[in-house]
């Protein structure tokens, strides 16, 4: 979960795909991992978002990926590269 979190924080504002998570955050099948995925994100979801069912932070864009809608700032010189995907 840590790293998913991570990876959509670190692409704040934009869709972060299913197949770049899955590819980022497990190796192998990504297929086997879809579910799994989803269950994830859900689980972060209840551990951050005050209702999970009406998420504000981590937004699902239906058949494509996942984006985290909240501004993260970061220190001069210190924003992360984003992810292709």
């Amino acid at each position: 979960e840590s790293k998913l979190l991570f990876l959509l924080v670190r692409n704040a504002g934009r869709v972060v795909t299913n197949e770049t998570l899955l590819a980022k955050a497990w190796a192998g099948d990504e297929e086997a991992y879809e579910e799994g995925l989803r269950v994830h994100i859900s689980r972060l979801r209840s551990k951050i978002e005050s209702n999970p069912s009406k998420p504000t932070y981590i937004q699902t864009k239906r058949g494509v990926g996942y984006r985290f809608s909240a501004k993260v700032n970061y220190p001069a010189g210190q924003e992360p590269m984003a992810l292709a995907g």
